[in-house]
């Protein structure tokens, strides 16, 4: 095996790194890992590996990728030129579910559930609008059969508190 070979490994079969001599695990492998297995979950790719010791460099790849299951990243990653970074180029929030909630910003969120009301269950209670949490509110998934979702749970008491104070019902 040389470093060749592993090369064509990764790009032909990119889950197949962690299988590889651990002398053949390096950073841009795993860089091109992520890029080339776009069929794979980012986490099939790199579960072998300690997601804590990922730097900023492969945090962001595996962003770029917007797995449904972004992996949870270590404390350090969540820099706010992280995030900016993570907001201005990844083609989803996934990432957003696995963000310590304390970094979440009003403007971030607002952007984020606009997008996708589904991520109003991963954002800090005070930071849900007034707006959004009519939307979250009035959010149902179609009806098949007894099985329905709504968001309702996730909206804020003190919206419900205030619309029966001005209002009267229930």
């Amino acid at each position: 095996m040389d470093d060749d070979r592993s090369d064509i490994i990764i790009h032909d079969t990119p889950s197949k790194l962690s299988e590889l001599p651990s002398q053949f695990h390096t950073k841009s492998r795993l860089i091109s890992a992520l890029e080339a297995g776009k069929s794979r979950d980012a986490k099939e790719i790199c579960g072998k590996f300690d997601i804590n010791q990922f730097d900023d460099e492969i945090c962001r790849a595996i962003v770029r990728r917007n797995d449904y299951s972004c992996p949870k990243f270590a404390r350090h990653t969540w820099t706010t030129d992280f995030i900016q970074y993570c907001m201005e180029n990844a083609t989803g929030y996934n990432w957003f579910k696995v963000m310590q909630k304390e970094l979440q910003t009003q403007e971030m969120v607002d952007v984020i559930l606009n997008s996708s009301i589904s991520d109003i269950e991963h954002t800090r209670v005070e930071l849900i609008s007034y707006d959004l949490a009519v939307k979250a509110f009035r959010y149902q998934t179609s009806s098949y059969g007894d099985n329905q979702f709504s968001y309702r749970k996730y909206v804020p008491k003190h919206y419900l508190e205030d619309f029966q104070l001005q209002t009267g019902l229930p």
